[in-house]
């Protein structure tokens, strides 16, 4: 029998990002002035754009063979255009005319196509010779894209010029003058590769249109190599093959009831608020019937990552509690072990069937192998510890539009501007709206110092903060704010100070004080995680005397015989 050929996990595991990538990518456009069209150079051409899609209207002048005259800056379009359609991509085409002058229209037609597009491709001549435009519509690109706090996208540079390197230097400076940065640059092989986007510069003699498509997917895949990236791609992309019967989940049909059930209900916002959560429910039932955190977050998937990704990037070790303080190592094996059979009381299952005592007060060590160290394991932790427990903060992953400001609600979390205290709104949500015109109190818990155990982390100007939530009676505080006229919220006021910097205000009144305080608005903490510390309040509240036999409740704990 032959033996079995090695598995390539490095193959396998790309193989698996450029899935994910294949679900995603659903559009691309095409910028250049000199298309081809079935055999025929298309040498006028009068670019109409609706809404971002470039439809070309031409001129046949001069009927030649292509394979014999097209030259290293010519685009043959059916090519092009019959290559994406075979990787499932929608494709649209902008041609900007030679013979027209004005650059500020082209300029315009060009970025209302690239804006929506997962992949936008340009020629580095969009005018005889001169990249300026190009350039142009570079910086325009990132510059929507940086206010976007992170927009996954493509640009390929495809160009008949010789020298990618020079290209490829140019269409950086470009990119980063509109606000985008790369931490991994090759100009000789014209890449370049940021968190979110990616440059790719290829020269059109060397890649047909035929293989431009895949040269360019495989480029992509770049962004999408990792557990979460890989993740994300295919849950968006499961929505999105999922729009259309979505959107039939909300007929109009139904408008009648809604507006009843609204203005019946006491408070009416709850309806919209059950609208949205709706919404919300039926994007999560199309990632469910799609499997995806199936597919992109099993053991699979994970044991795949730890082999190519090599981990762990170092081997800690603990020691267990017994007399000969026998040392463990976490390591591949141990790491593998606890993915495949996970935590059995404290214990951990090693693949020999032997059990070592794994307490809580260790488990950090696997972070930090994971990590390749203490600072860096503490600096990934506290990313996803404030990822998973705030909504929006002031941070710049967080995305604003310009008309958005922040509302008091339950979780919100702000910074007393005088006493530089920090406070935790919990007050229940219901209580934070129906207030035109009306003083309400509101209820908040002064956060403290952690002293080495924080329970939250919220992003500051200048680094993070540490808290620790303390629900105990005596940390309360009431605060009396004013609701709004238009929306009966109390609604945080932006002030922009001498550099530009903006700042949210909420204005308040301190119980029996009767002078103004003012609060900076910092985050607002995810509803679930809210609700359970304004539980653990209640509980505090709610706590009784002793109302049985304490030889009882030892008993109910093994402790004691009865």
């Amino acid at each position: 029998m032959p033996e079995p050929q090695p598995v390539d996990m490095n193959a396998m595991w790309h193989e698996h990002c450029l899935k994910a990538v294949r679900k995603f990518v659903m559009n691309a456009v095409v910028v250049d002035n000199q298309p081809v069209l079935n055999n025929k150079l298309v040498a006028r051409v009068a670019a109409a754009v609706d809404e971002g899609m470039g439809e070309p209207v031409t001129e046949e002048v001069a009927d030649k063979p292509m394979a014999d005259t097209i030259n290293d800056h010519e685009l043959n379009i059916q090519k092009v255009s019959d290559a994406f359609a075979e990787q499932d991509i929608a494709c649209a085409f902008v041609f900007p005319d030679d013979r027209e002058t004005d650059d500020e229209l082209k300029h315009k037609r060009i970025i209302a196509a690239a804006v929506p597009s997962d992949i936008v491709i340009l020629d580095w001549f969009l005018k005889d010779g001169d990249s300026s435009l190009t350039k142009r519509a570079l910086k325009s690109i990132a510059e929507r894209d940086s206010s976007e706090k992170g927009r996954m996208r493509l640009i390929c540079i495809y160009t008949g010029q010789p020298d990618i390197v020079e290209v490829t230097r140019d269409a950086i400076r470009a990119l980063r003058e509109g606000g985008l940065d790369f931490c991994e640059v090759n100009e000789a092989e014209g890449t370049a590769k940021g968190n979110h986007h990616s440059l790719l510069v290829l020269n059109k003699q060397a890649v047909t249109g035929v293989e431009l498509p895949r040269k360019i997917l495989e480029a992509f895949t770049g962004l999408a190599d990792g557990l979460l990236p890989s993740f994300a791609l295919a849950a968006v992309a499961a929505v999105r093959r999922n729009m259309h019967h979505i959107i039939s989940r909300f007929p109009s049909s139904l408008d009648d009831s809604f507006v009843a059930n609204l203005l019946i209900t006491d408070p009416p916002e709850d309806v919209t608020e059950l609208i949205r959560e709706l919404f919300i429910s039926e994007c999560d039932t199309a990632l469910g019937l799609e499997r995806v955190a199936d597919d992109y977050l099993n053991k699979k998937r994970i044991n795949d990552w730890l082999i190519v990704k090599k981990k762990p990037d170092k081997v800690e070790e603990y020691e267990l509690d017994n007399k000969e303080k026998t040392k463990i190592k976490i390591n591949k094996d141990f790491v593998l072990a606890l993915l495949e059979h996970g935590l059995t009381e404290d214990k951990v299952r090693f693949f020999d069937g032997m059990l070592h005592d794994f307490k809580d007060k260790k488990r950090n060590k696997v972070s930090q192998a994971l990590h390749g160290g203490k600072a860096k394991a503490k600096e990934g932790e506290g990313q996803f510890a404030r990822f998973v427990s705030l909504k929006r903060d002031t941070s710049a992953t967080t995305k604003f539009t310009e008309e958005w400001k922040p509302s008091l609600t339950l979780g919100t979390i702000v910074r007393n501007l005088s006493s530089k205290k920090y406070f935790y709104c919990i007050t229940p949500a219901c209580d934070t709206i129906r207030l035109k015109g009306k003083k309400r109190s509101f209820v908040m818990i002064a956060l403290e110092k952690p002293e080495g155990k924080p329970s939250l982390l919220v992003p500051v100007k200048g680094g993070v903060e540490k808290f620790k939530i303390n629900t105990k009676p005596y940390c309360v505080r009431t605060f009396e704010f004013s609701g709004d006229e238009s929306n009966g919220r109390i609604m945080a006021q932006l002030i922009t100070d001498e550099e530009q910097k903006k700042t949210f205000i909420f204005e308040a009144s301190g119980i029996g004080k009767g002078k103004t305080i003012k609060f900076e608005w910092l985050g607002e903490v995810r509803r679930n995680r809210a609700n359970r510390d304004m539980a653990e309040l209640n509980r505090e509240w709610l706590r009784l005397g002793i109302k049985d036999s304490e030889y009882l409740r030892l008993a109910a704990k093994g402790y004691a015989e009865l």
